[in-house]
């Protein structure tokens, strides 16, 4: 049944959220540092494709998608304020 277009995907255990957690701090640390500010920020730099492997086996995909989407929009914000603290 799971194999069904209708069906719901698996919910995650407590131990399945944590290490998704945690595979998605260490790729956004790594984009932290390797990823430019003006660069496309939904790309991943050459230095972090190892770290999205695991990233993307176990975070379920509506995750991925969701953690990098959120990501964007919070540096974003952190690069609108350094632009507005610039100004005169």
């Amino acid at each position: 049944m799971a194999d069904s277009p209708n069906a719901f995907p698996k919910a995650l255990d407590r131990a399945e959220r944590k290490a998704c957690w945690q595979a998605r701090d260490t790729l956004f640390a790594c984009l932290d540092v390797h990823q430019p500010k003006d660069s496309n920020l939904m790309a991943i730099p050459p230095a972090c494709e190892s770290l999205y492997e695991p990233y993307k086996k176990l975070c379920p995909a509506a995750w991925n998608e969701y953690f990098l989407k959120r990501r964007v929009l919070e540096k974003r914000k952190e690069m609108q304020k350094d632009l507005f603290k610039k100004q005169p």
